[in-house]
């Protein structure tokens, strides 16, 4: 499950209330529902990083973000290892 950067930064954009108006200055019913249906899948993929984030059904969410960025790393580094293992215990490491 990738999350763009496009998703992270409407979703941001939705939370601090930056959104498009009319001349009015009041929401279209055709807006309404594109920033619903965004804020409802940016929020279904942000629920399932807190899931997948050691702790992360706890963090707010700039905190998780930064974590999962973390978590990620670690665990590159971690697959990276235990293929040298593998390499060395099989042999072909010489």
């Amino acid at each position: 499950m990738v999350i763009s950067l496009k998703d992270l930064l409407l979703a941001f954009q939705v939370h601090e209330g930056v959104k498009k108006r009319d001349k009015k200055g009041a929401l279209t019913l055709r807006k309404r529902r594109v920033l619903r249906r965004r804020r409802s899948h940016v929020g279904r993929r942000i629920r399932a990083l807190r899931k997948l984030v050691p702790y992360g059904e706890t963090m707010e969410i700039g905190k998780l973000f930064l974590e999962a960025a973390k978590y990620i790393l670690c665990l590159q580094m971690q697959a990276k290892a235990m293929q040298v293992m593998v390499r060395v215990l099989s042999g072909k490491g010489k």
